[in-house]
């Protein structure tokens, strides 16, 4: 039999990613946080349960996508309506781009190719869908 021992952490996150390489877990957060300072990312450790210390990434940031060889996080900005590439190696923003959409269709998820040249939207989904946004 084996035990398992479990943690609950207060970290209103909108959305999470575990990077394999690190086994840590990247959380961000939305500007309403209060619990920890939002528009931010943080680094979760597990195994410990440790936060780390808030950056700041743009406004309402709401979508995770890891490139295949771990040196990428990307960024979905709601807020802002663009895409922020947050540099895994040095823990720094190192670009951010707009998201163009119509008044008709906008982007839904993104996906990370393997080459961190690329990313491509999962779905386009019509404004007055009535699917949530992501």
């Amino acid at each position: 039999m084996h035990l398992h021992i479990y943690q609950l952490l207060d970290v209103p996150a909108s959305a999470i990613n575990f990077d394999p390489f690190t086994r840590k877990i990247y959380a961000v957060l939305l500007s309403t946080s209060t619990t920890i300072t939002g528009n931010s990312l943080v680094v979760i450790d597990p195994a410990n349960g440790s936060v780390g210390s808030p950056i700041q990434v743009g406004s309402d940031p709401n979508l995770l996508s890891e490139t295949s060889d771990g040196n990428y996080l990307y960024i979905g900005l709601s807020g802002a309506k663009s895409l922020s590439r947050f540099n895994l190696l040095n823990q720094t923003l190192d670009l951010t781009v707009p998201i163009i959409s119509t008044s008709v269709y906008s982007s839904g998820n993104v996906a990370a190719s393997p080459s961190p040249q690329y990313l491509a939207p999962t779905r386009a989904l019509p404004w007055n869908s009535g699917m949530p946004q992501a």
